[in-house]
């Protein structure tokens, strides 16, 4: 029954459509459940894209009458509470103590975390399991899952399972397409800052394929995938992993905290943003980089993130001392709203493949065109000359003249913001992945009863 769901729920899921009871082969249930939420990083300290779409649908969630936990790594473990959400915080995710090869190593076992997981689940018993990252976890933590019968399911918001530093980008910028039997990824850990690795890559390559084997048992003991992006699936299934059985379900955002903010009055100049993380692959060299091919008395630019994140990234950012090119530190999420509404457009020019940034499904709800680098995700994301514009990626010359393009016809902004797409809100998101939770249940209690009655 779990195959033909699958492949009946294709091309559904990411439209924003309910499938029908008959349709999934599974019965309809309407009671309540205990759903445990996993995510790499707290909640309290760490409010990326991730972790707020995580705290999102869980309160969602929990006004459509679920209850929600969530299971997350942490500098140190303890036991807490955000908005009315528990969290169980384990020693591990990602960290500034947290070590990349620690990292690694935790692909393939965890024995602290995983005891506190098997703890949670005999106190808590769930009833489905949610996993959204693993990172700096334990790969272990969905066989353990499986292994009690709990349904459990995987959101996949990055390239994790197929490359180690999740973002299939090599360390001097090149995108990367194959990892040369794991000869590839020791050439990424050696540049990395260990050089001593290079040599020894025949040594250390099985090391790398022993990750690829176990993270693909992972998936293929999956009960459903969830890839927000139809590029993030057709890139998993080109690799050979979980081929039909990932489904695209684009991921909903909090509209209400957008669309309340009143938009200010135009100006001369063109008021640019961007909002993230300050990295380098994320691109915000190269929107630096074409503004300085531009007139810097018609355009503004206010790039939002934390400079403590790149400390030195950001200090060469500040070095190229654009006239009208404010550094605002990092935003708040209550903030969000009232940001958005100062800008003309919002820039997302990331040098890898994004899978689907929150910020831009945010821009759009809030009414504000985005201009993207054409790579991964973002051509699904922003429809070039409709209701943004594409340039290509690492070019600051491409961008700049289609900045150049909203400032010669400002006419072509008005008419992007006329046919800005509708934006999948947190509620509706939470109601799909509610009826899943539902009928995950339902088969796993009918398999509980049949086997019982043998």
């Amino acid at each position: 029954a779990r195959g033909q769901w699958v492949r009946q729920a294709q091309g559904k899921l990411h439209l924003g459509q309910s499938l029908r009871p008959d349709q999934r082969g599974i019965p309809e249930s309407t009671e309540k459940l205990r759903i445990l939420q996993v995510a790499h990083q707290s909640l309290l300290n760490n409010m990326g894209g991730v972790e707020v779409y995580i705290h999102e649908l869980s309160l969602a969630l929990q006004q459509l009458g679920d209850e929600i936990q969530i299971f997350c790594g942490a500098e140190t473990a303890d036991e807490k509470n955000l908005d009315g959400l528990p969290l169980h915080m384990v020693k591990g995710g990602l960290g500034p103590k947290h070590s990349a090869i620690r990292n690694f190593m935790t692909t393939f076992r965890n024995a602290s975390t995983e005891r506190r997981f098997i703890e949670l689940l005999e106190q808590y018993q769930p009833e489905v399991i949610h996993f959204h990252h693993l990172v700096g976890l334990s790969a272990a933590l969905p066989s353990l899952a499986y292994r009690q019968k709990i349904p459990h399911l995987l959101t996949l918001h990055d390239y994790w399972f197929l490359c180690p530093n999740t973002q299939l980008l090599r360390p001097r910028g090149q995108l990367c397409k194959s990892n040369l039997a794991g000869l590839g990824c020791v050439q990424c850990a050696a540049a990395g800052g260990r050089p001593y690795l290079l040599p020894l890559a025949p040594l250390f390559a099985p090391l790398f394929l022993g990750r690829q084997y176990r993270l693909r048992r992972v998936l293929e003991n999956m009960d459903i995938i969830l890839a927000p992006s139809q590029f993030l699936k057709d890139t998993f299934e080109r690799h050979d992993l979980a081929k039909g059985k990932i489904i695209v379900s684009t991921l909903g955002i909090n509209k209400k905290a957008l669309a309340s903010q009143n938009r200010l009055e135009e100006k001369k100049r063109l008021r640019l943003g961007y909002i993230g993380a300050v990295a380098w692959a994320k691109g915000v060299e190269v929107l630096l980089r074409a503004l300085r091919e531009l007139d810097s008395n018609q355009v503004e630019l206010y790039v939002y993130g934390d400079p403590h994140l790149y400390p030195s990234y950001w200090r060469r950012l500040q070095a190229y001392q654009l006239p009208n090119a404010y550094f605002m530190g990092k935003a708040q999420r209550d903030e969000l709203g009232a940001v958005l509404s100062q800008l003309d457009c919002l820039v997302v020019p990331s040098r890898w493949y994004e899978n689907s940034p929150v910020v831009v499904e945010e821009a759009l709800a809030a009414g504000v065109p985005v201009i993207a680098s054409r790579l991964g995700a973002l051509e699904e994301k922003v429809s070039d000359g409709r209701d943004g514009l594409l340039f290509e990626a690492g070019n600051p010359q491409d961008l700049a003249q289609k900045i150049g393009w909203l400032l010669a016809d400002r006419g072509l902004l008005h008419r992007l913001k006329q046919n800005l797409r509708e934006v999948k809100s947190i509620e509706a998101n939470a109601q799909e992945l509610q009826e899943i939770y539902s009928r995950l249940a339902s088969r796993a209690a009918q398999e509980i009863k049949l086997t019982s009655n043998r």
